[in-house]
């Protein structure tokens, strides 16, 4: 029998036996596992109803059996923990609510601003229509020429206090934009990391999958030198472990 050859349903018995005795002397099944395929081995074992590796005992076929699955499980917790990062992002968020953020300052800013401006457009619409009023020649009466010069002068008083309240307005907005610009590019920056990091963990995830699929196929083989009494006790002290 050499690695990896299949064997027929019609092979001779004495052959047989001969590659049964063969593989008996291997000390371990993972050896077994290194120059046979599972396919040969498990054919082997419906041809023959006979088991191919009574040379390795109960406690080593139980030790392969749990070092197995020691690794399966370290490899499902970590993948566990890749799914885990891959379905969310702390920093990918916190950049967002603080772009918001800035977003909300600067919008509230700009409608503060734009408020002053409109508030002394409209006094100076008032002033410019006192001063038609009082320069037009209609008005004649002195005390309501007065009135309406009084009138202009304090309009241009709040339009004054306007002013420089405009001009804070507009320090006020100037910040917001450097500050919701920053966030912009803070969240730009963040996400750019989070697509490389996501390239690498979807990599690790796949190499993941293919290792888990690997100790799969290793743990399958490995249950065929494992009797089902000593399974059952095996599956239960490892269910009381976890």
């Amino acid at each position: 029998l050499l690695p990896g050859n299949r064997i027929s349903f019609g092979v001779n018995q004495q052959v047989a036996h001969r590659r049964c005795l063969r593989l008996t002397r291997l000390e371990h099944w993972r050896d077994c596992q290194s120059k046979y395929t599972t396919a040969d081995l498990l054919a082997f074992v419906s041809h023959t109803g006979r088991c191919i590796i009574p040379a390795v005992s109960r406690a080593s076929a139980i030790y392969r059996l749990q070092k197995i699955d020691t690794e399966l499980d370290q490899r499902q917790a970590q993948l566990v923990e890749i799914n885990t990062r891959l379905a969310s992002n702390p920093a990918v968020q916190m950049a967002q609510v603080e772009l918001a953020a800035a977003e909300n300052e600067l919008a509230a800013a700009r409608r503060t601003a734009k408020a002053l401006d409109d508030e002394n457009l409209t006094l100076t619409a008032k002033i410019k229509e006192t001063e038609d009023r009082l320069y037009g020649g209609k008005v004649k009466n002195p005390r309501e020429l007065k009135d309406l010069q009084a009138e202009i002068e304090s309009f241009r008083r709040k339009r004054g206090g306007l002013d420089e309240q405009q001009l804070n307005a507009m320090d006020v907005v100037e910040a917001a934009e450097k500050t919701e610009a920053a966030a912009r590019g803070t969240l730009a920056a963040v996400e750019a990391a989070r697509a490389e990091e996501q390239r690498d963990l979807l990599k690790d995830k796949g190499a993941l999958e293919a290792l888990i699929a690997k100790l799969g196929g290793e743990r399958e083989a490995a249950l065929i030198s494992v009797s089902a009494e000593d399974r059952e006790t095996y599956d239960t002290l490892r269910r009381q472990k976890r």
